[in-house]
């Protein structure tokens, strides 16, 4: 292997290791004397062994080194080439230091002054056949960075199909990439805004009540008792006037819910206490007007009046009937009036002995009542949530 680049001429090969040591026309001179002048513009791919085996020798030579190091020379040629080579080496011999590896020992007894033979990693024994001149103090030395930024563009620009179907190749992948970033990133937005379109039809509930503010980091100590600045640590949530007219100006809240944490019990006008499972709070008649389907009767118009749910398939719990004695199935008009009273705690609890319990008399609460709820409408969900029933 004599180490050349194929898809480099000659002369390029050559000057791979040159440092500026020697002039132009010394590197002229070298290859007229090495038979190469004629061959410096030709790619080393379309050369002979023996061809390339000199443009090796130039390569080593070119910087004017005090030695030569050559290792098996002759190892790939034949006989007319290697007695080449051995004197182009024989004549460097006579300038600089030449020093030749070789299993040749005709060659080696022909041309070398000094023979070294080893023999399983030992040194058997030394011939001396000539006197030669020994410098000291070699560096090393290795190609800058000019060189080399030069030598990898003509390698491209030597390979430019395959560089330039390199270059599309990542330039897709780069595009590709931020393609897919950009898609995420819109997709992103996209569920985050029908997140917002989907919350902001649901009511936003306050409760009254107390919050443990958690950002709060409490003090430790294991000596001693910390006092807890509890208007620091707990958030009493106030419902008044000055609140919810604060958050009826947030214009991105379409609905608002209060949860009062009360009972309120319900008695049919067959005298039935009307389980709370089946009362639901809706903020608004808007609400209703967006979220429902007007079936019978109509909407309500004052906080007297309630309305009838349905399931989707105009269903209702034979349990939710029962209260006001209907068994069988009606028409929309058979519901629409009825009434419901709104029993108060004074007539919900009666007093027996030290304690209040409830009143079983369901008749003397109904008629004592003065608050009276009517059935106006029924109603059916638009869209599927949980298909309940409900008053």
């Amino acid at each position: 292997d004599y180490n050349l680049i194929d898809y480099m001429n000659v002369f390029d090969n050559i000057m791979l290791g040159y440092n500026g040591a020697t002039s132009k026309i010394e590197i002229d001179s070298l290859l007229k004397r090495l038979g190469l002048y004629d061959k410096k513009n030709i790619l080393v791919s379309r050369l002979s062994g023996g061809e390339k085996q000199r443009v090796a020798i130039a390569r080593a030579l070119v910087n004017n080194p005090d030695i030569v190091l050559a290792d098996e020379p002759t190892g790939a040629l034949d006989t007319r080439n290697s007695i080449q080579v051995m004197d182009i080496l024989k004549k460097i011999s006579y300038e600089r230091l030449v020093i030749v590896v070789s299993h040749d020992n005709y060659l080696a007894s022909r041309y070398a002054t000094r023979i070294i033979n080893i023999e399983d990693g030992k040194c058997r024994y030394e011939e001396i056949t000539g006197n030669h001149m020994i410098k000291n103090n070699y560096q090393l030395k290795k190609n800058n960075f000019k060189s080399i930024l030069k030598l990898s563009f003509k390698n491209l620009w030597l390979k430019k199909v395959r560089t330039l179907f390199t270059a599309l190749s990542i330039s897709l992948g780069i595009i590709s990439m931020s393609l897919v970033v950009n898609l995420y990133s819109n997709f992103s937005e996209e569920i985050d805004d029908l997140e917002k379109s989907i919350v902001k039809v649901f009511p936003i509930t306050i409760s009254n009540g107390e919050y443990v503010n958690s950002d709060i980091k409490e003090v430790k100590s294991n000596d001693k008792i910390i006092i807890k600045d509890r208007k620091k640590q707990v958030y009493i949530n106030k419902i008044n006037n000055k609140y919810i007219n604060y958050l009826k100006d947030i214009k991105e809240i379409k609905y608002l819910s209060y949860d009062y944490d009360i009972s309120m019990p319900l008695i049919s006008d067959s005298y039935k206490l009307i389980d709370n499972k089946y009362l639901k709070v809706i903020p608004s008649t808007d609400y209703i007007y967006d979220n429902y389907d007007l079936l019978g009767g109509r909407n309500i118009l004052d906080k007297y009046e309630v309305l009838l749910s349905v399931d989707n398939n105009n269903n209702v719990d034979s349990s939710l009937l029962n209260y006001f004695n209907i068994n069988t199935n009606i028409s929309y008009n058979s519901i629409i009036g009825r009434k419901i009273k709104v029993i108060l705690n004074n007539d919900y609890y009666v007093k027996n002995s030290e304690y209040y319990i409830i009143n079983d008399d369901n008749d003397k609460m109904y008629n004592k009542s003065n608050i009276e709820l009517s059935i106006v409408g029924i109603i059916r969900e638009k869209e599927e949530t949980d298909n309940n029933n409900y008053l």
